[in-house]
């Protein structure tokens, strides 16, 4: 199911960010924005320009797997996130 908020991981730990998980998934560019914290905040930061129009995007295959959770690929995308398996691209390093 999705959900508004869940745990994510930050440079500097965890934390509960509302609609992070409503972030679009990023395409072969990767993505265009990331969690930060700074002292006491948690900050949506652009790590890219962004195009007019385009959608602010996350890399869900960085986010935390679930304890025992041996999925992978469109898999893990589609049983954590609800991520349909049409989206699954792996952005270049």
């Amino acid at each position: 199911s999705r959900v508004l908020a869940r745990a994510t991981s930050t440079d500097d730990g965890y934390a509960v960010v509302p609609l992070h998980d409503r972030l679009a998934h990023c395409d072969e560019r990767g993505e265009n924005a990331k969690l930060v914290s700074l002292d006491d905040d948690i900050l949506l930061v652009a790590v890219r320009d962004i195009s007019p129009g385009e959608a602010i995007t996350r890399d869900y295959f960085l986010a935390p797997q679930l304890e025992n959770d041996i999925s992978d690929g469109p898999l893990r995308l589609l049983l954590q996130f609800g991520l349909p398996p049409n989206i699954s691209i792996e952005p270049s390093e």
